[in-house]
């Protein structure tokens, strides 16, 4: 009998800022540090990448909803990428609102202590806001990664995807906080 060998899944939250047209080459990157990877998106991000390309990638449906209904079909993941995540995405959840499949997915996975690494996406003046300054402590405090600077060799002037999926990769060795 074959010994199947079941992939870990990374639930990347996709929010609407310009680095969510990345999200198509992100997917594959994420596949080939050992993930599977499926696809959340806030509503208003949905429309920002190849969505068709993206659901071949990974092999199951992008998933978007406004109401917080029953996440359904999406793969419960072992860790989850929000990137790239708004200043409203974070702010949201950090105060414990759960209007959209996003946040819902997001307020959930750091409920059961799974592994959450956010790359923001916030312009300089929203983060210097000092609610922003405190949800980033928040979401720290509850074991969250954030990512907000590129990696040496990073364009510093691009979104920091690579330093994101290499936050990410250290959740591939190491066990969730609550199993």
């Amino acid at each position: 009998m074959a010994i199947v060998r079941v992939r870990p899944r990374l639930c990347l939250i996709v929010c609407a800022a310009p680095a969510a047209s990345d999200v198509p080459d992100v997917v594959p990157a994420a596949q080939a540090q050992g993930w599977d990877v499926s696809v959340v998106t806030t509503p208003s991000a949905h429309a920002l990448f190849d969505v068709h390309r993206v659901e071949t990638q990974s092999g199951v449906p992008v998933r978007t909803g406004r109401v917080c209904a029953d996440p359904g079909d999406t793969p419960v993941a072992h860790a989850l990428l929000v990137a790239p995540a708004t200043f409203t995405t974070l702010n949201k959840v950090a105060v414990g609102i759960a209007d959209t499949l996003a946040t819902r997915v997001l307020a959930e996975a750091i409920a059961a202590g799974r592994p959450v690494v956010a790359a923001p996406a916030v312009l300089p003046p929203l983060g210097a806001h000092p609610v922003y300054v405190q949800t980033l402590q928040r979401l720290r405090g509850w074991g969250v990664t954030v990512v907000e600077l590129p990696d040496s060799g990073e364009d510093p002037h691009s979104f920091p995807w690579r330093s994101a999926l290499r936050a990410v990769a250290t959740h591939l060795t190491e066990p969730s906080r609550h199993g």
